[in-house]
């Protein structure tokens, strides 16, 4: 994809004992009360600056996945309804993280089928 712009960039600061907040999707818009992707942000990008001891995992609740993220990791996703995403609960020390939201210039669909395998092993 080639990005068209930066729609929103932004530092989240989740310090230590923080609960987790209920999952979101950057991308997706509530029509009538039913999320619907948007063609306003197409790709989630999370730097992380700060990761706690205890909790601030990234969580994706539809796959079934957690990530434990360490200081400097980056991690893009589509920001679709397919990917609905929160943090754990922060136990010991603060989770920060830049988030960036981008546009691609002819958008983008996310389809299963171009990514086989088992995302599980790919960290």
């Amino acid at each position: 994809f080639t990005t068209e712009e930066i729609k929103q960039l932004r530092l989240e600061w989740y310090p230590q004992n923080s609960q987790a907040l209920p999952p979101t999707c950057d991308g997706s818009v509530k029509v009538l009360g039913v999320p619907m992707d948007s063609p306003i942000v197409n790709f989630t990008i999370l730097i992380f600056l700060e990761t706690a001891a205890y909790g601030g995992d990234l969580e994706f609740p539809t796959h079934g996945f957690t990530l434990k993220p360490k200081i400097g990791t980056v991690i893009m996703f589509p920001s679709n309804t397919n990917f609905i995403s929160t943090f754990t609960d922060v136990g010991i020390g603060d989770l920060i993280c830049a988030r960036i939201q981008v546009k691609s210039f002819n958008g983008y669909k996310y389809d299963m089928k171009k990514f086989p395998g088992n995302y599980k092993v790919w960290f």
